[in-house]
């Protein structure tokens, strides 16, 4: 019996983690952590790790605001976000890109 707890204890963990990275994870704070691909809108997603909007930095990112770009969608957490980056999509792209090379690179 006593060798069996250890096997149950590691299948356990097992099942959270995978659970945990179908979620996304949680963050450190505790928060879900919601990225990009989890959205099956079938969009090619402009960085499928995002979670952060690239405008105010707000968490959570949703499905339902969004702008395409040529190189996939983008995602925020308010509609208002989504018209600021419309009206200057370099600005926000540049921000975007400098957290997917610091997301990447870690």
């Amino acid at each position: 019996m006593k060798k069996f707890l250890p096997i149950t204890i590691v299948l356990a963990l097992c099942c959270l983690i995978t659970v945990s990275c179908e979620k996304g994870g949680t963050a450190p704070e505790g928060k879900e952590i919601t990225t990009a691909v989890q959205f099956k809108d079938g969009a090619d997603k402009y960085f499928m790790y995002q979670h952060k909007c690239p405008v105010c930095d707000g968490e959570p990112i949703e499905e339902d605001y969004y702008a395409d770009t040529e190189r996939g969608r983008v995602y925020f957490d308010k509609e208002e976000c989504r018209d600021k980056f419309k009206a200057n999509p370099e600005k926000f792209l540049k921000k975007l890109n400098e957290h997917m090379q610091k997301t990447m690179g870690e």
